[in-house]
């Protein structure tokens, strides 16, 4: 049995979907920045710019 693996982008956007959900994220608040992201996730620019896309 295969698993699907989701990509860094995908991850990144379900973990900003549930602070947002979990009201950690709150409407009218700034999301993270892509530098925050690539510094929390340890992950290129374009990966942190892919996962607002992402979902």
């Amino acid at each position: 049995m295969s698993e699907i693996q989701e990509s860094p982008a995908e991850r990144i956007a379900g973990d900003l979907a549930l602070a947002i959900h979990q009201g950690l994220i709150r409407g009218g608040e700034r999301m993270p920045s892509q530098k925050e992201l690539m510094a929390a996730y340890g992950v290129a620019m374009g990966t942190a710019a892919a996962s607002k896309h992402a979902q």
